[in-house]
């Protein structure tokens, strides 16, 4: 077990927050940055597996409305909590998550959970996988 340093924490905070921003505002490629072929997505009743599968998830969400670039929602995130331990490599974290529209009348969309483990790799922290639970 190894505890997670300061800049363990930084960077794991900051890729939730790109990942809010991208989810909103990014392309494609910008999503599969953020996972590992072996990151899983769970929403709902709903499991996605690798990259390919998880950004093609996501995509869909967007091409419904209910994310993405000209959505006219945003994703807000609150109360990032992580594990002070590295254990095989992996961090638990949870948050909260709003989602918002935007426009004249902004409205709440959802609000809930975000349950990640994120994990080291070669080249920086990713998304091992996320459990997105509703309230």
């Amino acid at each position: 077990m190894t505890m997670t340093t300061p800049t363990d924490r930084e960077a794991i905070r900051s890729l939730l927050i790109r990942f809010a921003w991208d989810a909103d505002t990014g392309t494609r490629d910008d999503l599969a940055g953020y996972f590992t072929d072996t990151s899983t997505w769970l929403l709902g009743d709903q499991t996605w597996t690798g990259t390919t599968e998880i950004v093609s998830g996501l995509i869909g969400l967007r091409d419904a409305g209910h994310a993405g670039p000209g959505s006219g929602t945003r994703h807000l995130m609150s109360d990032i909590d992580m594990a002070d331990e590295i254990i095989n490599g992996h961090v638990s974290v949870r948050s909260i998550f709003v989602l918002t529209s935007t426009g004249e009348r902004p409205s709440l969309i959802a609000v809930g959970t975000y349950h990640d483990r994120i994990i080291r790799t070669g080249t920086g922290w990713r998304i091992g996988d996320r459990q997105v639970v509703s309230l």
